[in-house]
């Protein structure tokens, strides 16, 4: 089942929300089909696994999860803020007792104008860190089942919702990292965001954002750029180009505010 990316409508509020509703309605209509009528003759775009850091967990530890996803080339899925459009990539789990999952901790995404319509996300691959914290009371000598329900919205000149099923088996015993996954985790830890070493301010106009950044923060780049993706939605208009610009001693990043009915009005 796809969707046609509704970039045309220039509604930038109403089309987030009708891609929304068109994946939602999408993915329950596919429920509702028989399994031969449910067939895709072209794979789909997003492959996706789970990868674990450890070999085994040992209780009261923590369990770092990689849901990995492979994006087809011309293909893009989400960040938690997806923009002017789209949806977040998201997992719903089923864990055995005494286990508990944490929020998705996101890297930094790519920002994609397409059709006029801004938005922040992947493309080529994604590797999402989920936390699992283990009680101290699971018992040694069982094995955990670790079972998950991923589902995200990936686009190109359509969007195509999709979902996989995933599990992972783990003997609870003294931890052992996976010496195959070092690597992985390590080039995802590397793609998250870092605390600035510096101080930033901002403050709000009628129509603008500034983003008040120092000297030290293009320290030894020639040709200084920046793209600001903020955390939440309808902050900012995703589509405008930021303009960055000399201001003082430092620099000044403007950033088109959001035009939605649901923008938020950040304070100075």
């Amino acid at each position: 089942m796809i969707l046609p990316v509704m970039a045309r409508l220039g509604l930038r509020y109403l089309a987030r929300q009708a891609v929304r509703f068109a994946a939602v309605f999408a993915i329950a209509l596919a429920a509702g089909l028989p399994a031969s009528a449910g067939s895709a003759t072209d794979p789909h775009p997003v492959t996706a696994r789970l990868v674990s850091e450890l070999s085994a967990v040992a209780p009261g530890a923590t369990l770092w999860i990689d849901l990995h996803l492979d994006i087809a080339p011309g293909w893009h899925t989400y960040w938690r803020n997806p923009g002017d459009s789209g949806l977040p990539t998201e997992i719903a789990w089923t864990l055995p007792a005494g286990f508990n999952a944490g929020d998705i901790v996101w890297p930094v995404p790519e920002r994609f104008v397409v059709e006029g319509l801004g938005n922040y996300g992947y493309r080529d691959a994604v590797d999402l860190l989920i936390p699992i914290t283990v009680g101290q009371d699971v018992k040694l000598g069982a094995t955990a089942h670790l079972d998950a329900v991923a589902s995200w919205l990936v686009c190109s000149d359509i969007c195509i919702p999709g979902d996989a099923q995933l599990a992972l088996a783990l003997p609870i015993a003294a931890a052992a990292p996976d010496p195959a996954a070092t690597g992985l985790f390590a080039a995802a830890r590397s793609r998250l965001p870092k605390p600035a070493a510096f101080e930033a301010g901002f403050g709000v106009t009628k129509d603008q954002l500034r983003l008040m950044l120092p000297e030290a923060a293009f320290s030894g780049i020639e040709q200084p750029s920046a793209v600001f993706c903020p955390f939440d939605a309808n902050v900012v208009d995703a589509a405008a180009e930021p303009k960055l610009q000399r201001r003082g001693s430092g620099f000044e990043l403007l950033l088109q505010r959001a035009n939605t009915p649901a923008a938020i009005v950040p304070k100075s």
